[in-house]
Formats: structure tokens, sequence, C-alpha cells
């Protein structure tokens, strides 16, 4: 075996020493693989955690401060939200496109153009124009970050797949797609904090001081795209060395085959709308939480802190529901139903009191907006492991990217929807109405796992769905656990 790294003490020497795997009984007789497990998967977990949440804080900019902005540059909610839409409308339009791009020429392209394409969006902002002419510039801006957000969307499970053995796998695409979630959270916090909320009827030298603290803020999420550029400029492969898992070994449906397949397979596609429905409907949602609330006498900042306080509590579920995913090995389905069901009692209880059904209170507005953002956003990393599981051998970037294209499509048409007449309160029974429904699709839904029975050591997927080529899988297990 050939190693990266010279030394025992090496950071390129794997923490699985492929010499140290054996065969299990059924295999015994197979001719060895040798599977690594590699301490630098966790630097580029790392980095591609920090992209997704830089272009998430850039996409989730401006609805925290939508007061401040309309103050300083005299937009209209309608801009506002229309700000965020043209990043999904992007996103929608060039999602197939980067599929092609990420299962034919890898994870490492694709992540270089989409941290260059965050940072051209950070660095436009800072251009220094007339505050009439700031509004275009931004549109512009917002065009980069939905060219930046596919790659981010599509890439975890392939990362994960490249580089974590089985029982890490689910954990490590949970920490990447929550950290993208995590940059909204960002962009409601540290947005709020460096650019408070103006009085009303504000001079105009205290709007000066805000579009001061703002263009700060510009800056530093520039210099924040310039240092994440060039950290994946400077180490961010798309494999390793050697695999960590046979499943990692298996060569690829090709991506017109792949994507024919998909859109053959019925289960395939209850999946991806029971997840892009939903979740494009939250996202959405969430970005607009500030203009919703201020019916109920709810300031911008607390808002944002209700909109934090969600999107880290689906984080944290994403995280630990990962986690538990790989420890059972499974019952994916049966998880994504569980917080579903939470996740639609919290929003319908939401919707009551907006509509002043129901008793309401700011701490009342706290729990359900916390317990239905850990709910929903828990489910993200599960139906990514499922969506991969179900379709073996298909590319991942195909598979992945049905779910982000549905997802940002309902996104940007709930977010085309013209709240300057239409109000707000349809926001709230849209996503209160939809996760029952998606429930009741959902539950016929029959689970396979197609890669886990090939690290298992029991079968080979065809590419054909409805036939199944048995042979001898090669399964290499550590010394100590045999």
């Amino acid at each position: 075996m050939q190693s990266d790294g010279a030394g025992t003490n090496s950071p390129n020497r794997p923490l699985l020493d492929p010499q140290q795997l054996v065969f299990t009984e059924e295999n015994s007789s197979a001719p060895p693989i040798e599977l690594a497990v590699y301490g630098r998967r966790w630097w580029l977990v790392t980095v591609f955690s920090a992209l997704g949440i830089l272009q998430s804080a850039t996409w989730n900019f401006y609805s925290p401060i939508s007061k401040d902005v309309e103050a300083i540059y005299g937009w209209s909610d309608g801009q506002v939200s229309w700000l965020a839409n043209t990043a999904g409308i992007v996103f929608t339009v060039s999602v197939s496109a980067w599929s092609c791009v990420i299962d034919t020429q890898g994870v490492r392209l694709t992540t270089v153009l989409s941290t260059f394409f965050v940072t051209i969006c950070a660095g436009l902002r800072c251009v220094p124009v007339a505050t009439t002419a700031h509004f275009p510039l931004v549109l512009v801006s917002m065009v980069f970050n939905g060219l930046a957000a596919p790659p981010i969307a599509l890439a975890p499970p392939l990362i994960s797949a490249a580089w974590f053995p089985v029982q890490d796998r689910a954990t490590a695409t949970a920490v990447m797609t929550t950290a993208n979630y995590l940059g909204q959270a960002v962009g409601f916090l540290f947005n709020t904090l460096a650019v408070p909320q103006l009085a009303h009827n504000p001079s105009l030298q205290q709007i000066e001081a805000r579009h001061d603290d703002l263009k700060h803020l510009y800056f530093a999420e520039a210099a924040l795209g310039v240092l994440i550029f060039l950290a994946t400029l400077a180490y961010f492969p798309g494999s390793p060395p050697l695999p960590p898992a046979p499943s990692a070994m298996q060569t690829k449906t090709d991506f017109l085959v792949g994507m024919r397949q998909l859109a053959g397979q019925r289960s395939f596609w209850v999946l991806v709308m029971a997840f892009g429905i939903p979740s494009g409907i939250y996202s959405g949602w969430a970005a607009f939480l500030g203009p919703n609330l201020q019916h109920l006498n709810i300031d911008q900042d607390t808002a944002a802190y209700m909109g934090t306080c969600s999107i880290v509590a689906g984080v944290v579920a994403g995280v630990v529901v990962g986690r538990i995913a790989d420890w059972l090995g499974g019952h994916l389905k049966a998880m994504i139903l569980c917080m579903y069901g939470g996740a639609a009692l919290a929003f319908l209880w939401f919707t009551l009191m907006c509509s002043k059904i129901v008793y309401s209170s700011v701490p009342l507005l706290y729990v359900t907006v916390i317990l239905g953002g850990f709910c929903i956003n828990g489910t993200i990393p599960l139906f990514y492991e499922l969506a991969v599981e179900t379709t073996f051998p298909i590319a991942e970037g195909s598979t992945t990217g049905c779910l982000v294209l549905v997802q940002n499509l309902i996104q940007s048409m709930y977010l085309g929807v013209p709240v300057d007449t239409l109000g707000t309160a349809w926001m709230n029974w849209a996503l209160a109405g939809i996760l029952p429904a998606a429930i009741l699709a959902f539950i016929p839904f029959e689970e396979v796992y197609k890669r886990r029975m090939v690290d298992d050591g029991f079968v080979c997927p065809a590419n054909d769905e409805d036939q199944t080529v048995h042979h001898d899988v090669m399964y290499a297990v550590p010394k100590d656990d045999t």
C-alpha cells in the first residue's frame, strides 16, 4: 500500500491502517481490499461547513434587518423578499447543470467554484455606489449567491460517502447539511447585532450611522469569503487515496442513465416530494419571519432571535438525529415521520396564535418556532441519506439534485407570492397544512438500504432498478473488531 505520508505520526497517515484489515469468514477466500479512514476528512468538513454558513448568511442577509435597509435604501417589503427569491430562482435553473458537473468532475472543482461565487457575492455589495443604485448591485450579488448554492446542497452525501466509514456517514452528512442552515441563524443574529433596529421616524444622522454599520458588515463577509476561498484552494481533494468502505469503490451509474432511471422510480419521487415541498415552504417562511410577525407587534430584533433559536435547534437536531441514525443503522423513515409529526403540531399552534384564534405570547411563539425548526430541519440529513440508499448506485449528485431542485422550486414559488398585496397570513397556513399531507403521502414509502447492503457484504445493486446482481462482495473490517 502507498500512503500520502511517510512517518508514523504524519497527519496524512490513515487512522485505520489497511494492513490491519482482515476479511469476514464468508469472504475469506476473496482477494484483499484496502480501506482507510483519514483524519484530514475533518478539515474538509470544517471548510465545507464554513462555506455553507457564509453562503446562507449572505442569502439571509436583508430579511432580519428589513426595516433598516428599507429606511436606508428606500426599499419595500416586496423588494426585500425578491432579493432572497432571486437566489432561489438561479438555484432552481442551475441545479441540474451542477448535478452533472459534480457527478462527472468531482467535488473539488464544484466546491472551489462555489467558494469563488460566494466571495463575488459578498464583494459586490462592498462596491461604493449611490443608494438608489444599490438594489441592482445587490440583485446581481444574489445571482452569484444562487450559483454558489447548488454545490453546497449537493456535495455533503458525496463527501461523506468518499471519506467516512459506514458508522459515521449520516453524522458527516448531517454536519455539512445543517451548517448551511446555521448560516440563516448567523444572518438573523449577527445582522441584528451589527445593524440594530432604527427607532420610529429616525433622523438622517441615525440612518447614516446604520448605513455605516451595514457597510462594516459587508466588508466582514467579503473578508471571510476570501479566507474560505484560499483555504479551499490550498487543500480540498475530491477523494482519499483509499476508500473508507466497499460502497465507495462501486462504479456509479452514468449521469444521463441515472437521471432516466430516477425519472422512472415512483417511490423515489414520493420521497422527493415529501422532502422538497415542506422543506421549501419552511425555508421561505423562515426567511420572511420578521415581516410575518409585525402584525403581532413583534419587533425586528425579537423576530430575529426567534429565527436564530429555531435554526440552531434544527442544526442540533440534525446532528443528533444523524448520529442516532448511524447508531441504529436504519429506521430513517420512522424517524422522519416522528419529526414531521412534531413539526406539524408546532406550526399549527404557531398559526393559530398568529391568526389570534388561540392565546398568544412571545414565550409561546418562541416555543412553537423552536420546536418546529428542531423537528423539520432535523429531517434534512435523514432524507439525504435515505435518498442515496434508495437509489444506489446512481451517483449522489443526481439524487440530491432532485431533492434540492424541488425544495428550491417550491421556495421560489412561495417567496414569489406578492406579500405587499396578499399579506403574510397565508404563509403560516401553508406551512401548517403541508406537513400532515406530507406525512400521509410518506407512510406507504418502502425504505431500502442498497448501499448499506453492499457495505455489509450482501449484494451489489445493478444499474437496473428491478434487478439485483448477487456476487461475492469483499468486506474488510478492523482486526480489533473481529
